[in-house]
């Protein structure tokens, strides 16, 4: 009896340290740099590398914020990334890869693309670029273009997290949560929050306690719903060493009303969250020991990205459809500055029109601040769901649009009030949700 003792003990010890690792041992919280994906970063040095998706560019901002150059790199830009080492930005817009020298300020090369680009992380090597359309990751050589090999994966992969041999990996319309191990090259472990989630661009990972944080949109397509409670703005909280969920927070609940929790950052004291809505046009900063909002603060239209200054001092949020970078003070959360993104010119009724189509704010378009057209139809698509007895059609699927129509749709799913059927903001809707020529 006693010879099992000791083999007893070593199993149970064996047990325990593997409960506490986890079923992942991650990477090194200190050793490995963390990649996200976004609309906006910075360089080590402080400049700032914004998308800009009204004029089909990106920019390179200097330390004053001056414009340093802007590249036209194709439609729709949507992710920016700075490799590691500083040499080098890179950005995917829905049709090509672009490398840019952060030495020189130049174009380095180009690469057509297919598979509608999303979201872009990289390392020294390769850039990590999701393809929604063909459900994929695809690994770039940064030297010559090359593909390196490709990672199947869940529906429509859109942000990215590049930790050590880890990328986690957003789906946005489904609202699951994918691992690929990178020496394997495939995908190990798939989450799913809520069956309804979607909408879900944006992650954090915390390196020092192996979490990552999730901002979604949960639909309830039930048709006895109010619009009170039709999209739900979550937060949910992941442990990756297990890969699963430890908490989620109603983020209506934990601070106001708002649409589209888009973006999420995390300070360097880890005891804040900032959580960016591209449907409100703010940001709240969530106490992750209370679950509670400490602040919020308006920001420009439409945020979809969002970036800390060197010492975490200031913040800046890349407001897609005022085509600006606004910077804040994390103490007061004042704005300190507003800065153009482009110096080419946008047309003012397809301005007007991607603010109405993206807000709640509005209330000839949200009776509460919890619903926008951009909830179902995001960028145009269809979220998938059947409302009211019918799939969400994509624009332009249903032909011409009448405005008394408009405003009775909105009225039903979203309790806005509509618009006077000759105002500019009704022509300006109607133009962009007709089909085009």
């Amino acid at each position: 009896m006693k010879r099992l003792i000791l083999p007893i003990l070593l199993f149970l010890m064996a047990s325990t340290t593997l409960a506490q690792r986890g079923i992942y041992a991650l990477p090194e919280p200190y050793g490995d740099v963390v990649s996200i994906s976004s609309t906006i970063t910075r360089t080590n040095a402080g400049r700032i590398f914004a998308s800009n998706t009204l004029t089909d560019t990106v920019t390179l901002f200097d330390l004053d914020r001056t414009i340093l150059a802007e590249f036209a790199i194709g439609n729709n830009p949507n992710g920016v990334s700075v490799t590691p080492d500083n040499r080098r930005a890179v950005a995917v817009s829905e049709n090509s890869l672009a490398i840019i020298s952060l030495e020189t300020n130049e174009l380095m090369a180009g690469y057509e693309l297919e598979g509608l680009p999303f979201g872009v992380v990289t390392d020294n090597e390769f850039a990590y670029i999701s393809l929604q359309a063909n459900d994929e990751i695809i690994a770039i050589n940064l030297e010559d273009g090359t593909t390196a090999f490709t990672v199947p994966t869940p529906d429509s992969p859109s942000g990215l997290a590049k930790w050590g041999d880890f990328l986690y990996v957003t789906h946005f319309w489904t609202g699951e949560f994918s691992l690929i191990y990178l020496p394997l090259a495939e995908v190990v472990r798939t989450i799913q929050p809520n069956a309804q989630g979607s909408l879900f661009a944006g992650v954090e990972i915390d390196p020092i306690n192996g979490i990552a944080y999730l901002p979604q949109s949960i639909a309830n397509t039930d048709e006895d719903t109010t619009e009170g409670n039709r999209i739900i703005p979550m937060l949910y909280e992941v442990d990756l060493r297990l890969m699963s969920i430890t908490r989620s927070i109603n983020l209506a609940g934990a601070d106001r009303n708002a649409n589209i929790p888009y973006a999420v950052r995390q300070p360097s004291n880890r005891t804040r969250l900032y959580i960016a809505y591209a449907g409100s046009d703010s940001v709240t900063v969530l106490n992750l020991a209370t679950g509670e909002a400490d602040n919020h603060f308006e920001t420009g239209t439409n945020p979809r990205g969002m970036v800390f200054s060197r010492d975490f001092t200031q913040i800046y949020t890349q407001d897609n459809v005022d085509a600006t970078i606004s910077l804040f003070d994390t103490r007061f959360f004042g704005l300190a500055d507003q800065i153009p993104v482009s110096t080419l010119p946008i047309d003012p009724q397809e301005q007007i029109a991607e603010r109405l189509f993206n807000t709640a704010v509005d209330t000839g378009l949200s009776s509460n601040g919890l619903m926008s057209c951009a909830s179902c139809h995001w960028g145009g698509q269809s979220d998938g769901r059947v409302w009211f007895g019918e799939m969400t059609p994509s624009i332009g699927e249903s032909g011409d649009i009448e405005p008394d129509w408009l405003n009775q749709h909105i009225a039903e799913l979203q309790g806005g009030t509509g618009f006077d059927v000759d105002s500019i903001d009704m022509d300006a809707l109607i133009s962009l949700l007709s089909p085009q020529s």
